[in-house]
């Protein structure tokens, strides 16, 4: 085989390879655009289930809170109640 034969095939060889490795990483490139806006939808998703969870939490706290109130209240009108009714009998 000629010389020249041998260096066009030895170039147009380089040349597919590195072809071939040009369009790989433009797939890559696609791929990694691909899944940059799949996270970016994710990443929005999390945040409203964060601001979910945290009114969740806040709504917890405020029915905790009137909870403890309710109780409060009801412990005072039975200490009226009981203090009351002492002294009906103490009357009698």
């Amino acid at each position: 085989m000629e010389p020249w034969i041998q260096i066009v095939s030895t170039l147009a060889q380089t040349g597919i390879i590195l072809a071939g490795a040009f369009i790989a990483i433009g797939g890559a490139r696609v791929q990694l655009e691909n899944l940059g806006k799949r996270f970016e939808s994710l990443d929005k998703r999390v945040d409203k289930v964060e601001t979910l969870l945290i009114q969740v939490a806040r709504q917890d706290e405020r029915m905790n809170a009137m909870d403890q109130r309710l109780l409060a209240q009801g412990k005072r009108i039975d200490r009226l109640h009981n203090a009351s009714w002492k002294t009906e009998e103490e009357n009698n």
